[in-house]
């Protein structure tokens, strides 16, 4: 126990907490935590208010008579994006029998029903490409996804998509088979330190990939930056639309150059550097960037098209935004170790609570939409999507919202995690 200079508590201000040694939670983390139940209780408050309130005011919603995207014609691009979801699934296979195998360890240990396994794969690989497996799927599938959506935002398809496509489909492979195998090597000591870095294992979660393969990954989501935006660009100058598209594309370019913050430390670097760069990708790329896309992409298709093609009811903004806007400073609840000031703390113990919020709003969206099935049929065609959409945001409610909650206020994660 280190207490700051002056202070009879310690540089994380007594967090976590330890009563044997007459550590307890200060005063300040008792505050903030009382302060971040009450404002998410006002906040939640002020979300039925708004609701109810807005919904009188809008009156009856104005339904397209028919699907804004019903005319729509696959083009070569969207047609060379098939092969993004084959590697989707692929992966994912791959990464639950990884998954199998780790939770299979903790019983038998170093075996996998009698055969050596861990010879071969030991725990740490399994658990390394059960992460990678996870990291890349998901990449992929956000990658192919906006490949296939941008013509159709966009109003046509740019010269040479298609090879674009094609290109970046080859790097993703190279990225994947290399960092594997890298990290095989690596962790089987077949390289050195230093080739281990560059080639291998960087011995951080979720960037485990070699340094060279992390340098591709985001040159491939460079170029995927370069193909997203010159296919969506004449969207932009749609006076209906433009909102939408707006939000659609900051997205685009926070997903495309967010992944650099891992760039931004080295193999010697100090640990709190690391791992501080390195929460930027896990909550700033994967939580924050990457899921303000999906929001905006279907209400972005149905603007761009129904806009010029049928006279379609205003599309309303995705309340992403209000997450990402809170769930950024939230993320230094990741800071609760790092010995920095109680301002910081508090704005991690506020904010990381008012996640929910929004987290709430963007699922009554959904619901909302899944509604209009009743008075337009063709809805109905997207159900499962939408159906989907409304699961994955009801489990990101309970998982992020409601069990996060019980780690973000300051003297909560201190009770938990005693």
């Amino acid at each position: 126990m280190t207490n700051r200079p002056g202070e009879a508590y310690t540089y994380t201000n007594n967090w976590p907490h330890e009563p044997l040694i007459g550590n307890v939670p200060t005063a300040s983390n008792v505050v903030w935590s009382v302060l971040s139940i009450l404002l998410l209780l006002a906040a939640v408050g002020g979300l039925v208010w708004y609701r109810a309130a807005r919904s009188a005011e809008e009156g009856p919603r104005e339904i397209p008579s028919r699907n804004p995207l019903g005319d729509l014609v696959l083009t070569p691009s969207m047609r060379a994006v098939a092969k993004y979801c084959a590697v989707v699934v692929a992966l994912f296979i791959v990464q639950v029998l990884l998954g199998a195998v780790v939770a299979h360890y903790t019983i038998e240990g170093d075996g996998f029903f009698g055969f050596p396994l861990a010879k071969y794969v030991p725990y740490s690989l399994a658990r390394t490409w059960h992460i990678q497996t996870a990291v890349f799927w998901i990449a992929t599938a956000f990658l192919g996804a906006g490949l296939f959506l941008a013509p159709v935002i966009g109003g046509k398809e740019p010269p040479y998509q298609r090879l674009g496509v094609n290109v970046l489909f080859g790097a993703l492979l190279i990225v994947v088979v290399g960092s594997l195998t890298g990290e095989f090597l690596s962790i089987h000591q077949k390289l050195g330190l230093n080739a281990g870095f560059w080639f291998g294992h960087q011995g951080y979660e979720y960037v485990e990939l070699g340094r060279v393969w992390q340098l591709a990954l985001f040159g491939g989501l460079l170029l995927w930056l370069f193909l997203m935006v010159r296919a969506i660009l004449p969207a932009l100058h749609r006076q209906e639309s433009r909102g939408l598209i707006g939000l659609l594309s900051m997205a685009i370019v926070a997903i495309g150059l967010f992944y650099g913050a891992g760039l931004l430390y080295g193999a010697r670097s100090h640990l709190s550097v690391a791992e501080y760069w390195r929460w930027w990708v896990v909550h700033l790329w994967v939580e924050g960037s990457s899921k303000s896309s999906p929001p905006a992409s279907w209400p972005s298709c149905s603007a761009a098209w129904g806009s010029s093609r049928d006279p379609a009811r205003p599309v309303r903004s995705s309340p992403r935004p209000r997450s990402s806007s809170w769930g950024h400073p939230g993320t230094f609840h990741h800071l609760y170790f790092s010995g920095t000031p109680v301002s910081i703390t508090a704005v991690g113990a506020v904010f990381s609570a008012l996640e929910v919020v929004p987290l709430v709003l963007i699922g009554y969206e959904a619901m909302d939409t899944l509604r209009m099935g009743r008075a337009a049929p063709w809805v109905e065609h997207y159900r499962w999507p939408i159906r989907f959409f409304l699961g994955v945001t009801f489990w990101n409610l309970v998982g992020a919202g409601l069990f996060g909650f019980l780690i973000n206020p300051r003297s909560l994660s201190t009770t938990c995690r005693a």
